[in-house]
């Protein structure tokens, strides 16, 4: 192999392709994100799911599933992470706790820790302060399932002594202009790995 040297350093232009080898670069080098082959690190395909109707249970203390509320995402790959977002609008009875938990494929993901006789969650709510309090919940996770097979997330909804827990809308919802609905998703994104 012939390297051209000029009035100015060594040049590249008759370094054969795949000469020059991992080990041989510089650990502080700054390489292109064009130079970079594979996915790792890269968005792969984002998949939503935004709820505009409302939803309401009474099944607490028991967990029920926030209807229209899914997410549906087959990975690229096994070694793919899923990005997985909620943002929820919710509403609860005077006095009344609840809770927000996150599901993938028939098992719960992203629980607090054991804390005595407390109900874990991903997420919670307190209707204590004020008659019908309003709230948004948010999360962030970020999953590993592990498989490069159809992947369904949903978020289920629990609250105590089986008291009105509403979602996209407020607890008394009466009929008025001044009475105000609105929206929830669900967002999966995957990650290369």
């Amino acid at each position: 192999m012939a390297i051209t040297i000029s009035g100015s350093g060594i040049t590249s232009a008759n370094i054969a392709d795949g000469t020059i080898v991992n080990g041989d670069i510089h650990s502080g080098a700054a390489i292109a994100g064009t130079k970079v082959e594979g996915s790792f690190g890269k968005v792969l395909q984002v998949v939503q799911d935004n709820k505009t109707d409302t939803w309401t249970t009474t099944a607490g203390p028991a967990w029920s599933s926030i209807g229209g509320l899914q997410v549906d995402i087959t990975p690229a790959s096994s070694s793919s992470k899923m990005l997985v977002s909620f943002d929820i609008t919710t509403a609860c009875a005077n006095g009344q706790r609840y809770g927000l938990r996150l599901h993938r494929n028939g098992s719960w993901i992203d629980l607090a820790d054991v804390s005595g006789s407390r109900t874990r969650a991903t997420s919670t709510g307190d209707g204590r302060a004020s008659s019908g309090t309003d709230r948004n919940i948010s999360i962030t996770f970020l999953d590993e399932p592990n498989t490069s097979s159809n992947v369904t997330y949903n978020v289920y909804a629990a609250c105590e002594n089986s008291s009105l827990l509403c979602v996209n809308r407020s607890y008394s919802h009466g009929e008025a202009s001044t009475v105000f609905v609105g929206t929830s998703s669900l967002t999966v994104m995957e990650i290369g790995a």
